[in-house]
């Protein structure tokens, strides 16, 4: 087996899921296995790398993460049960984009929101916690205020509603004039990247990541030419 296409399960709740592996057909429901509390109620539909089954996930189950047991065959930590979700976290927590387009390539950047739960002592940010998977969540950029008149997020480049940066062309820009001369200046700058994810019951949990948007590569070191 190599695991599911779901990084949790909540409790209590019903989903299906679905196996990826080889050989996992033929198969019973009462073959798979995911731990006390969590009952495969269904085998929708089995082939020999895929099983997609029915889960019936109790209430009141401890947090953590569960082993997928099918036959002699197991993943451990394959996904995790959890009750709720205690907070967010943006990954990569830093990147880097380069300007481009026009003579040099762009170099774009992605990220992601990660919820957790709070392990088993109850506290959110410990050493316990259990990641729960990647959320959908609001994108939006926001200034690093590192310069006087900060205005990164108007020239640096846009961000898509699944967390894609796209970064701006290269060269001086005739609408950004940031120095004493009042001379182009070019779109680079450092922002914020937030995440805002809306949790089931209404909650608003929110995340940064900081990105630096510089100039193009302008030298490749990289010869393969005379690689060995």
């Amino acid at each position: 087996m190599v695991g599911t296409d779901v990084a949790s399960l909540h409790s209590p709740s019903k989903a299906t899921v679905k196996i990826f592996g080889a050989n996992l057909a033929p198969v019973k429901a009462a073959d798979i296995d995911l731990g006390p509390g969590v009952t495969i109620t269904k085998l929708v539909s089995a082939t020999p790398t895929l099983l997609t089954v029915e889960a019936e996930v109790a209430k009141n189950l401890p947090v953590g993460m569960r082993d997928l047991a099918i036959g002699w065959s197991s993943v451990k930590d394959a996904l995790a049960v959890y009750d709720k979700v205690a907070y967010i976290e943006v990954t990569p927590e830093a990147n880097i984009s380069r300007l481009g387009g026009v003579k040099y390539p762009k170099e774009y950047a992605q990220f992601e929101a990660i919820a957790y739960a709070a392990g088993p002592d109850g506290k959110a940010h410990t050493d316990d916690d259990v990641p729960l998977g990647m959320v959908s969540a609001r994108w939006a950029m926001e200034e690093f205020l590192s310069t006087p008149e900060d205005d990164d997020t108007k020239f640096v480049g846009s961000l898509d509603d699944a967390g894609f940066f796209t970064p701006n062309t290269e060269g001086p820009n005739p609408e950004r004039k940031k120095q004493a001369n009042n001379f182009p200046a070019n779109n680079y700058g450092d922002v914020w990247i937030a995440a805002t994810y809306k949790t089931p019951d209404g909650k608003d949990l929110k995340a940064k990541a900081y990105l630096v948007v510089t100039i193009p590569n302008y030298s490749l070191y990289d010869q393969p030419e005379v690689a060995p």
